[in-house]
């Protein structure tokens, strides 16, 4: 999409072994930063079955607000599923920047989703920051890491990166903190023929 009316920062929470990976509260903390500067929400996006609740967790490690989609299709990751329901999201609520760990299962579904948005993507960004014109700044290493480099998506949205775990701070865990809980339901299934059985 082009850049217009997109707005907030999203991140792509990932679970792993029934918990939030650890770098996804990495990333809140970093867009909860980068939000108080650029004034932009800092929304959460939470795949996830009918038998788990982590969105409060995600509300007080940083998130203003967390989009949930519940479906026991998530119980297994598949990148292509996850990357329908979130083109979905963001069809509807155009984001400004979406962000993901750079982790196995961050860089399976980010390039996919960059591609179904026809947008720029970024990878394995060691930092990120907001200019005046609402522009992330996604700094990355090159040639072998010898070079930091800083690249910017200009036209296109959302501005999407992957981000390398243990780079930012994880926010102490608030209780108090509110947000909002949006509950969305998103018509899926899977378009593979074949079924993971262990």
């Amino acid at each position: 999409m082009n850049q217009g009316k997109s707005s907030g920062i999203w991140v792509v929470a990932e679970i792993s072994e029934e918990t939030i990976h650890p770098s996804t509260l990495e990333l809140l903390g970093k867009a909860h930063e980068m939000s108080q500067n650029s004034q932009d929400s800092v929304t959460a996006i939470l795949l996830e079955t009918s038998q788990t609740n982590h969105a409060a967790s995600l509300i007080g490690h940083g998130a203003d607000q967390v989009l949930v989609v519940k479906n026991d299709l998530f119980a297994d990751f598949d990148p292509v599923l996850s990357k329908t329901a979130i083109k979905q999201l963001a069809d509807d609520y155009q984001p400004n920047i979406i962000l993901f760990a750079a982790t196995l299962k961050g860089r399976a579904l980010a390039p996919r989703l960059q591609g179904a948005l026809q947008t720029g993507l970024t990878a394995d960004c060691l930092d990120l920051s907001i200019n005046d014109k609402g522009q992330l700044l996604q700094i990355k290493p090159s040639y072998g890491d010898n070079l930091m480099c800083t690249i910017l998506t200009p036209t296109r949205r959302p501005q999407m990166a992957t981000v390398r775990p243990n780079v930012f701070n994880t926010l102490p865990f608030d209780n108090t903190r509110q947000g909002a809980i949006i509950d969305l339901t998103i018509a899926l299934e899977r378009p593979y023929t074949y079924q993971v059985l262990e």
